[in-house]
């Protein structure tokens, strides 16, 4: 069979226009007979009527027009053809169709409900040609067994609810935030302008913190994995906590400076400056690095390695500055009395007894670990992970995945916490445009019910 069976029978004209029709015709031509290196092909495909910041800045592919999926068949046929002109770069645009933006303006959710669905459908027509490409030897930026797995997994074809969800399931908000913290029975989210205290139930804002200072210091509200985020000393800092006086907020301003305590005063908010004791002989080893709040009281860790309390109602200290660590808050869990915390490096899970701090299994990847959380189910540990647009959930004593990846999100996963709602584990994850609950133990997505 030849690469361009079929070409000539698809309506190219109909689906791009007189001109656009022609272009991808020609380019498809190009690249089988003269081995180009794909660039034509891109501009034809390519969505234009769409701003693809958000894929661009974390280098992936921006979003190619629906009707470039006919297109599909053509390139594998190119890849897999005997002669070998092309190859490489039409698996290369094969792999960037798949692992595509989704996420855009000009289509309604169930237009790019449709669109992921005809994606992984047109994926398993030129599943043969792929592996017939492999088997000659070719492959684009990626091994081709390895995008098949990450088609099969999830990890590529993701972008849409499970069909019994569609038209059910839901964001649980509308929020530009991809860092987000649990505290006092709220769910806290850092947007552009300040930090939204919301009911973990159905993300109604309870309470907000607007940010001072010029925008552009303003401490960033996704992850600090973002491509986008700049060197923290040009940035200032909102360490959000609730405690039995209710919300407050730790900030410190641009270079760690000003350091001072906010607590919820009826509508507004009271602040108190946070000074520390002694004489202050060098200035930039009192710059404040971090800001934590626990048992009442407020710490701040300097620059020098002193850490400062104060008291967490008036900002009053509560003690003497004294050289020492400053706590640290891992995710950890319990396993068999013994305390295990989790950290990340180069994308995946370690899993660390925290008392020797030895391994207790192989490292967990789930692809883009920019955020995890431990929760348990009775009295079984698990982590969640966030992947690319899934969630991923894992067995945090054997390390194996807990049911399939949580698919929904139409953009890349920043971070994702959990908390308990009426006796169940709830898993939140963020996309830097909405959050979405989980049900952690079923992976039903709100407001769906969970089977009983």
């Amino acid at each position: 069979m030849s690469w361009d069976d079929g070409l000539d029978d698809v309506p190219w004209r109909e689906l791009f226009g007189p001109e656009g029709g022609a272009e991808v015709v020609a380019a498809l031509r190009e690249l089988a007979e003269e081995g180009a290196n794909g660039d034509r092909v891109f501009e034809a495909l390519e969505d234009h009527d769409n701003d693809y910041w958000y894929a661009e800045s974390y280098h992936h592919p921006i979003g190619f027009r629906p009707e470039s999926l006919h297109a599909m068949r053509f390139l594998a046929g190119i890849a897999a053809d005997p002669d070998g002109i092309g190859c490489t770069a039409a698996l290369e645009v094969i792999e960037s169709i798949i692992d595509q933006a989704i996420d855009r303006p000009t289509m309604t959710d169930g237009e790019l409900d449709a669109l992921v669905d005809a994606l992984r459908a047109e994926v398993e027509v030129i599943r043969p040609r792929l592996l017939e490409a492999h088997r000659l030897g070719r492959q684009g930026l990626l091994p081709i067994p390895a995008l098949l797995d990450g088609i099969d997994d999830g990890t590529y074809s993701g972008g849409a609810y499970e069909p019994r969800w569609r038209g059910v399931a839901r964001p649980l908000a509308h929020s530009p935030t991809g860092r987000l913290t649990v505290a006092g029975g709220l769910l806290i989210t850092r947007e552009k302008t300040g930090l939204c205290f919301r009911d973990p139930r159905d993300g109604t804002p309870v309470h907000t913190f607007t940010y001072s200072g010029p925008a552009e210091t303003r401490p960033y509200p996704t992850s600090t994995h973002d491509p986008n985020w700049d060197f923290p000393s040009r940035v200032s800092s909102a360490t959000p906590f609730v405690d039995g006086d209710g919300p407050g907020v730790l900030t410190i301003d641009v270079r760690g400076r000003n350091p001072r305590l906010w607590r919820l005063n009826g509508d507004g908010w009271r602040g108190f400056a946070l000074r520390r004791p002694g004489l202050r002989l060098r200035p930039s080893a009192w710059r404040p690095r971090q800001a934590a709040a626990r048992d009442g009281e407020v710490l701040i860790g300097y620059a020098d390695g002193v850490v400062a309390r104060f008291d967490a109602r008036t900002g009053a200290p509560s003690g003497v500055p004294a050289l020492e660590p400053f706590p640290t808050s891992p995710v950890r869990y319990e396993v068999g009395g013994r305390v295990h915390v989790v950290r990340t490096a180069d994308h995946e899970l370690h899993r660390l007894d925290e008392q020797t701090g030895e391994a207790v299994g192989p490292p967990i990847s789930a692809g883009y670990a920019f955020g995890h959380c431990a929760y348990r189910v009775g009295e079984h540990p698990y982590l969640a992970v966030t992947g690319f647009r899934q969630l991923h959930r894992f067995d945090a004593v054997t390390g194996e995945e807990a049911g399939p990846p949580l698919s929904g999100h139409r953009r890349m996963l920043f971070d994702v916490t959990s908390l308990i709602i009426d006796g169940r584990p709830q898993l939140y994850s963020a996309d830097g445009v909405t959050i979405r609950r989980w049900d952690a133990e079923t992976g039903t997505p709100w407001p769906a019910l969970p089977p009983s």
